[in-house]
């Protein structure tokens, strides 16, 4: 059987959650078995666990091996990397992450950068630096900005410009 080429894929923002066994998951699932049951049921995930903790390569490895081949992991850089001042200060970690997350081979969709509502448009220089590094050829990246300054049109436009510069 062919693979489906899909315009969007379905995904939560986890798949260990407890209360959904009875409900999303059959009754008596183990918490060992949430990742394959979520991937028989849906396309991708958020993984925002990687956020608060970054998975050793067997962990990854473990992932990969239990999900459906069209299945797409969208990890979290480290709270670490985009939450402790500038970008760039922390560049040599998010590129080890980034080549970890690569052990996920076919199934890693874009890896997110979701900005701390402190990140402002007065750290644009950064940003650009940091995105620029950023390996999008193997690795693609998605970037959130929380800050509301950047939904101004002057900074959403320089925003814009630079993520389609980029791709």
């Amino acid at each position: 059987m062919a693979a489906q080429e899909y315009n969007f894929r379905l995904g939560l923002a986890v798949w260990a959650f407890k209360d959904w066994v009875g409900n999303f998951y059959p009754l008596k699932s183990q918490a060992t078995n949430f990742l394959r049951l979520y991937g028989d049921r849906m396309l991708a995930v958020e993984g925002n666990t990687t956020f608060y903790s970054v998975p050793s390569a067997q962990m990854v490895q473990r992932w990969a091996n239990n999900t459906p081949d069209d299945f797409r992991f969208c990890p979290k850089l480290p709270r670490a990397v985009t939450h402790e001042g500038a970008l760039m200060a922390h560049l040599p970690a998010a590129l080890s992450f980034a080549a970890l997350m690569q052990g996920l081979g076919k199934k890693l969709g874009p890896v997110m950068a979701q900005l701390p509502p402190s990140y402002s448009p007065a750290a644009f220089n950064d940003l650009e630096k940091f995105l620029t590094a950023w390996p999008c050829a193997t690795v693609p990246l998605s970037v959130e900005v929380r800050h509301l300054d950047w939904f101004e049109e002057k900074h959403a436009a320089k925003l814009t410009s630079l993520l389609t510069r980029l791709n």
